[in-house]
């Protein structure tokens, strides 16, 4: 069974290297009040992925827009290949 993979590429250079905000759950020591003491663990659970509406920046050329503006047809891949 084939399915279509997404690829990115920069539409200003080309480049296919890029900085998106994800967010993420941290696990955290708090103090009696609730209040952040220490940072036990950085990312425990990723909530969100950067997605298509999400601002991408290519980190060749600094270009910042819509994921979406990133997106481009990918050949059909079988499924298993990579």
């Amino acid at each position: 069974m084939a399915r279509k993979t997404k690829k990115y590429k920069c539409p200003q250079c080309g480049g296919d290297i890029f900085s998106a905000t994800a967010h993420v759950a941290q696990s955290w020591m708090i103090d009696e009040d609730g209040s952040f003491m220490e940072l036990i663990s950085d990312c425990t659970d990723v909530i969100h992925r950067p997605g298509l509406d999400d601002v991408w920046e290519c980190l060749g050329c600094e270009y910042k827009d819509a994921g979406e503006k990133f997106l481009v047809d990918a050949p059909f891949m079988r499924e298993g290949s990579e």
